[in-house]
């Protein structure tokens, strides 16, 4: 499907009521290279057109796997970078009104940021772009407070659905003062290299030289609720790691494998409550049989509940 003009400009390319950024990074070539970020990306960006009747102009699929970007009329646009990361997440925001249903659905690398001056040590959550360590001071990472603070323009009667498929997914939804920052969680050291041939890969990127990020203003020293009907879910709590590994022969991400077969079963309509539970079951088979170190993590807005559906038909 072909879009004049900018893809990610709302003005030009508004969207749907049912609307989705899908992002799937491998980051190839660089430091802790994925397998199935892209694949995974893929798979959600199929079930949303197939199963949720979401039509093509209304998803922006951005990776960076050449092979699927360079097809598109406007390939600039298409490639996982902070820059367009941060402009698919205003186009899905941009323009929403009551009614409105918002996916946002990130396959790759999490990482955690030391922040200065917070006593002890305390890390904001972040997504990572393919181009997060291509140089500056800083990495160039999509923060839990970056996605927390496009979601605080929604109007209420929206309902906004995160998905991600990556370690450190944060807490971008209602917030109290500083409690979005997170318990620092040691890795120890990541051989990134040792790993390319392991058929089990972490889906955090661990840096050590990062900078630490600047002390928070006093934005965060008050209570910040959505007015949205937003719900999170994410592969893993905090503390624990989630992995790709070769499903039915070929690299998938285990959180993308359980969610997507949940929803398959349950049904779209399903309450976030049920789909839960029934992700929460397959976990609990997959484990004997591949030793996981995740849990499925949900969490929604003081302005709805757990019997909010994935999808309002």
């Amino acid at each position: 499907v072909s879009l004049k003009g900018d893809d990610l400009d709302p003005n030009e390319n508004p969207g749907g009521p049912k609307r989705a950024v899908i992002i799937g990074c491998d980051y190839s070539g660089k430091l802790g290279t994925l397998r199935a970020g892209v694949a995974d990306a893929q798979q959600w960006a199929r079930f949303f057109t197939k199963r949720c009747g979401m039509v093509e102009q209304d998803v922006r699929f951005l990776c960076d796997d050449p092979s699927q970007y360079q097809q598109k009329a406007h390939p600039e646009c298409s490639v996982s970078t902070h820059a367009n990361i941060m402009r698919a997440l205003q186009w899905l925001v941009a323009r929403s009104s009551a009614g409105d249903q918002l996916f946002f659905v990130f396959c790759g690398h999490g990482a955690q940021i030391s922040v200065e001056d917070m006593g002890r040590k305390l890390c904001e959550c972040a997504l990572v772009p393919t181009d997060a360590t291509d140089g500056g001071e800083y990495p160039r990472l999509v923060t839990d407070t970056d996605v927390h603070k496009a979601l605080l323009a929604v109007p209420q009667g929206v309902q906004v659905t995160l998905v991600n498929d990556s370690c450190h997914a944060g807490r971008p939804l209602d917030r109290s003062g500083f409690d979005y920052l997170t318990e620092y969680v040691s890795r120890g050291r990541v051989d990134y290299e040792k790993l390319r041939g392991h058929p089990v890969l972490p889906r955090f990127l661990e840096i050590p030289n990062w900078r630490a990020r600047p002390r928070p203003t006093s934005v965060g020293e008050r209570d910040w609720n959505l007015r949205c009907q937003a719900v999170h879910w994410s592969a893993c709590a905090n503390s624990q790691f989630c992995v790709e590994l070769p499903i039915d022969e070929r690299p998938r991400g285990v959180f993308t494998y359980i969610f997507i077969s949940s929803l398959l079963k349950v049904g779209v309509q399903a309450s976030s409550s049920m789909l839960l539970n029934e992700a929460r079951d397959l976990t609990a088979q997959l484990k004997g049989r591949w030793r996981l170190q995740q849990d499925v993590q949900f969490a929604h807005c003081r302005s709805n509940s757990e019997q909010q559906p994935f999808l309002r038909l």
